[in-house]
């Protein structure tokens, strides 16, 4: 028996394959400077939401579609810039020689690289596709930035109040990031000690609606478990 999968249509793919470019090139210069890779799912979910609104109509299924080929880029270029370091610090690949260019490294370097790119494609799909059952189905574990770009993409095709809540919430968090990371007017982390135990806290509004995402149980153990490896 034929099914026909409504959602997976070429606008959905077409609008993926140059969205995954642009968030892996700017993932990847993300995490090159910041030493860390906030994952841009939410970001991605309102693009992509955006995008297929200016399109024409859309069902919420085929905007999923879009937004999770976009989002993948960003798995692509945590992969590379948290793993090909390791090539330099083992010396496979060296660097310092003044008579070979930037230019003429990436030139040499650039097949290698694409290779392992398209193997942790083809590898993290797979899995993805094997343990999908295990995971979401059978554990029904949390997801909790997976549960937000699915609410932020119901609450913008609801419309009403729902939209103008996300709208607002949208806002307030890009005025508070620019504040802190622009304008430097408070810090990104807060650090201090009690009783010699070190405390840390993350001044960020994605950590503050992860946290409303996975409950208070789940965030009371992840506090936990950072306690006990901190000590």
């Amino acid at each position: 028996m034929n099914r026909k999968i409504q959602h997976l249509t070429w606008r959905a793919i077409l609008l993926a394959i140059p969205g995954s470019i642009l968030i892996t090139a700017s993932s990847t210069y993300v995490a090159l400077h910041a030493s860390a890779l906030p994952w841009p799912t939410i970001f991605v979910a309102v693009l992509s939401f955006a995008a297929m609104r200016l399109l024409g109509k859309s069902d919420i299924n085929e905007i999923n579609v879009a937004a999770t080929g976009m989002s993948a880029g960003a798995m692509v270029a945590g992969g590379l810039v948290f793993t090909l370091p390791g090539l330099f610090i083992s010396g496979i690949w060296k660097v310092g020689d003044k008579e070979v260019t930037a230019q003429a490294f990436i030139r040499q370097h650039f097949p290698v690289v694409l290779l392992i790119a398209l193997a942790g494609v083809l590898m993290g799909t797979a899995l993805c596709w094997m343990l999908r059952k295990r995971n979401i189905e059978q554990q029904a574990l949390s997801y909790p930035i997976g549960k937000a770009a699915a609410s932020t993409l119901s609450a913008g095709k609801a419309g009403g109040s729902q939209a103008l809540i996300l709208f607002i919430s949208l806002v307030a968090a890009a005025v508070l990031t620019l504040l802190r990371d622009q304008f430097g007017l408070f810090p990104a982390m807060v650090s201090f000690s009690i009783v010699a135990i070190p405390f840390t806290f993350s001044m960020s509004p994605m950590a503050i609606g992860i946290g409303g995402m996975i409950g208070f149980s789940s965030t009371l153990y992840w506090l936990l478990g950072a306690g006990v490896t901190t000590l």
